[in-house]
């Protein structure tokens, strides 16, 4: 079985989960909801990609060098995949890793492979359905390797070849798309202005000014 996963926290607890398990674990360090995605899987894309979050996020962020290597080894092992291997794509109630599934169904769309997906949202709903406390989660990083490790057991599904076509084309559009900013909302990925944050952003720069 080999796993595709998206975010730092979510790859190092997968990897946690699956530990006693002989499976391959592929993970995109990477936000798909935002920057440019246009071709993000060729060298000019990548490159184009890494160049707006540097230039965007400089001070909040450091390893881009070591994000772009990890994100282009990845898709070097995405590559290697073969024909007749079982994948499993682990996803979430939002823009990146909605993003991060339908680019992956297109990349892997000239391969003849079982695609299985597990959506952490759904997982955790299911999970915590009967105990006292609920809890909604929105990333696949809020869960625990314990929690990880009983999704992989009890939450995996096969889509089928119909949704995987439809994934497949939806990824292509996106990985045509000129826009900046992503969200997902009523199970759609929607193209943002890159103003979408901006009164969030004064909003929380004006609280910590007044407390200061």
């Amino acid at each position: 079985m080999i796993h595709l996963i998206f975010g730092d926290s979510a790859i190092g607890s997968l990897k946690h989960a699956l530990s006693e398990h002989k499976h391959k674990i592929i993970g995109f360090p990477i936000d798909f909801s935002i920057g440019p995605i246009r071709n993000v899987y060729e060298n000019s894309g990548i490159k184009s990609y890494f160049t707006w979050l540097e230039n965007s996020y400089h001070t909040v962020w450091g390893n881009f060098e070591d994000n772009q290597t990890m994100y282009q080894q990845s898709l070097q092992k995405l590559a290697d995949i073969k024909h007749g291997d079982q994948v499993t794509i682990w996803t979430c109630e939002n823009a990146t890793e909605q993003i991060g599934l339908r680019i992956i169904c297109n990349l892997l769309k000239e391969k003849q492979v079982e695609i299985n997906v597990v959506n952490t949202y759904k997982a955790m709903r299911d999970y915590t359905e009967r105990k006292e406390l609920r809890n909604e989660i929105r990333h696949t990083r809020e869960c625990n390797a314990e929690q990880l490790a009983h999704f992989h057991e009890f939450s995996i599904f096969q889509i089928s070849d119909g949704l995987t076509r439809t994934l497949e084309q939806e990824g292509e559009k996106l990985l045509q798309s000129t826009s900046i900013v992503r969200s997902w909302k009523q199970g759609e990925i929607i193209d943002e202005l890159e103003t979408r944050d901006d009164s969030f952003i004064m909003e929380c720069v004006r609280k910590l000014h007044s407390e200061r």
